[in-house]
């Protein structure tokens, strides 16, 4: 699928150090960054964009994705993540599902995309944004955090078992699937590593900070998010976006300061969709010193001359 900004990568788990360093993102110019997913992909009941309920893929799924956006602001110190989804961020009602509903999982942000998801499990480079308050992360609610580990919840959320499965019903179905913009699907199953890790394993993670949610239209609208508007400029022509679209944010001054490469994805807790992409957020300014005000320059000049003057009356 088509994107704004990021360049395309090298294929292959193997090739990702040579990814980055051949074709590596540029720091991003202000202002909203898209990517897009397959809008043929997710699977489910087919309850959104006037649907008719019954199974099969595409964009009356409950459970499709359709597009991220990202948005660095350092004067504002945030970093936000928005999604455009069929799966509301609560999850929907699914018998199927030990707890009878199924969610959003947490996004996790790869601060080294030369390595693979698995091989980051773990270690500071990998974070996690719960943002979901009623999925079924490990962690103890909502925030920014690193070190931790994924987990696969597929069996009790009636999900898909493996990407065979996945990828041969969406085939079946006339679908098209796609799991991380900019990377091939097998370059794409290579990095993510085992089938359906969608949440922080427990046990794992240290939280780093807070963050925010937001769901309400007017608002996302008035930080210029688009989704619509951005589709049609990248030349999708779909007969619908989701029904769902929030963000979340946290604040830029929890990661370090120098540029950073990184790779996001995010799936439904039933691996119905997974969508990703990546990016490069700037490097931070180094604060600035202080420089005096013309007032205070001239009042610093005039006590210097009124010490000179004393010096030569004491002479």
């Amino acid at each position: 699928m088509k994107r704004t900004t990021f360049g395309k990568i090298c294929v292959g788990t193997a090739a990702l150090a040579c990814a980055w360093a051949v074709a590596a993102p540029q720091a991003q110019a202000a202002g909203w960054n898209y990517s897009w997913d397959s809008f043929a992909d997710g699977t489910g009941n087919r309850n959104q964009n006037g649907g008719d309920g019954r199974h099969s893929v595409g964009y009356q799924s409950d459970y499709e994705f359709f597009g991220m956006a990202v948005l660095e602001d350092l004067e504002a110190d945030t970093i936000t993540f928005a999604f455009n989804t069929n799966l509301n961020i609560d999850g929907w009602y699914s018998n199927g599902a030990q707890d009878k509903n199924i969610g959003i999982g947490d996004l996790f942000i790869n601060l080294d995309p030369t390595k693979s998801f698995t091989e980051v499990e773990g270690t500071e480079s990998l974070l996690a944004v719960r943002f979901a308050k009623s999925n079924d992360s490990g962690l103890s609610g909502t925030g920014l955090f690193s070190n931790v580990v994924g987990s696969d919840v597929t069996n009790v959320n009636n999900g898909w078992q493996s990407y065979s499965d996945y990828q041969n019903y969406v085939n079946s179905k006339g679908g098209s699937f796609e799991y991380i913009d900019g990377l091939s699907n097998s370059a794409a199953m290579s990095y993510l590593g085992q089938h359906g890790e969608s949440v922080v394993q427990a046990g794992s993670g240290t939280k780093l900070g807070d963050v925010n949610v937001t769901t309400d239209a007017l608002t996302l609208g008035a930080m210029g998010l688009d989704f619509t508007g951005a589709a049609s400029a990248a030349g999708l022509n779909s007969p619908a976006l989701g029904t769902q679209t929030y963000a979340v944010s946290f604040a830029r001054s929890l990661l370090p300061a120098g540029e950073l490469n990184w790779m996001a994805h995010v799936m439904a807790e039933c691996a119905n969709d997974i969508m990703g992409t990546s990016g490069s957020f700037a490097a931070v300014p180094p604060a600035e010193e202080e420089v005096p005000e013309p007032t205070a320059l001239a009042a610093l000049a005039l006590l210097g001359v009124g010490m000179l003057g004393a010096r030569k009356r004491r002479a």
